[in-house]
């Protein structure tokens, strides 16, 4: 093995590190660059106003509650660029803060401390709006909502239910 030959990931909010095999033949995966003249926040509220091709404003019941789900900690992916814009959305479709529940969908995941609930939402949303946790070992959390073809009862939590 190559001395010096690592494989970094990012994993909540720190780093794994792993050795790397000198026969692997490693590819990196880049993104293209941003279009010229479009910033990242016009990007993602374009992206968030029709998503699909459809209007999202549109699609929501003001009378409705409304339940958002969150990626946990482990699965970090610009929710707190993300959540704030959306919310914006729901604001201007006339849905109160009081009909909003946001609910970590971390499935068999560890739960998360508050402090890392709030650096995912940040304290302004955090302290808003109601938030909870899935709780994959907590039987009263979830509800079956159906079977497989293999006999495997599918739960759900209840909320999302």
């Amino acid at each position: 093995m190559n001395a010096g030959r690592t494989l970094e990931l990012r994993y909540g909010s720190g780093v794994h590190t792993a050795a790397v095999p000198s026969r692997w033949r490693l590819r990196y995966l880049r993104t293209d660059p941003s279009p010229v003249g479009r910033s990242e926040d016009d990007i993602i509220t374009e992206m968030l106003r029709t998503p699909y091709g459809q209007s999202l404003r549109g699609f929501l019941q003001p009378s409705a509650p409304l339940l958002i789900l969150i990626p946990d900690k482990t699965r970090r992916c610009g929710t707190e660029m993300l959540l704030p814009r959306l919310l914006e959305i729901v604001h201007d479709a006339g849905i109160p803060p009081e009909h909003i529940h946001l609910l970590f969908a971390s499935g068999t995941h560890p739960a998360q401390t508050e402090e890392e609930q709030r650096s995912i939402l940040g304290s302004v949303v955090y302290e808003t709006y109601q938030v909870s946790e899935h709780d994959a070992s907590d039987e009263n959390a979830c509800v079956e909502v159906g079977i497989t073809r293999f006999g495997t009862p599918v739960r759900v939590n209840r909320l999302v239910a």
